[in-house]
């Protein structure tokens, strides 16, 4: 997170303007800066999706303007077009905002999204498993019809020499 951004996180957590934030609210921060840490931010604004859209709500409005959501589009690993391609996307109602049900489905949209690269990480990671048993199974056989070879010629070699 770049400077600029932290100071964003902490206004948007200093609810009172004190400049300073309350147990909960570092709490919070902590939760969101290891989650951005552990690549689990769309795991974080799934389960605590109420808290994140107030926090994001920076108004008070009951809901979030593009604006708001791009000022906070890095907590989700989202950044450049990408943040206002997806808030296009989720703005159902196409207010230009997104309110609770429409930042609800953007949180199982991250979720379902988070769990399909998940899987194709894992299905990858699998193939390339698979790939290099077949090519070990490959080279094994090779030696082994290598020593099987060098057997028979051994074995050749050796009647043919009883013979002679």
């Amino acid at each position: 997170m770049s400077t600029i951004q932290i100071y964003k996180v902490f206004d948007m957590l200093d609810v009172d303007g004190s400049g300073k934030i309350d147990f909960d609210e570092f709490y919070l921060l902590a939760c969101i800066l290891v989650s951005l840490k552990d690549k689990e931010e769309k795991q974080f604004i799934y389960r605590h999706s109420r808290t994140v859209f107030e926090l994001l709500d920076e108004d008070g409005s009951q809901s979030i303007s593009a604006s708001e959501f791009s000022a906070f589009g890095f907590l989700f690993n989202f950044h450049g077009d990408a943040v206002h391609q997806i808030f296009k996307d989720f703005d159902i109602s196409g207010d230009q905002e997104l309110d609770y049900k429409e930042f609800k489905m953007f949180a199982m949209a991250c979720i379902d999204r988070q769990n399909d690269i998940d899987r194709r990480k894992r299905d990858k990671l699998e193939r390339s498993r698979r790939q290099r048993e077949e090519k070990q199974g490959r080279k094994e056989v090779k030696r082994l019809k290598k020593i099987d070879s060098s057997r028979n010629w051994n074995s050749l070699r050796d009647v043919t020499c009883n013979i002679l």
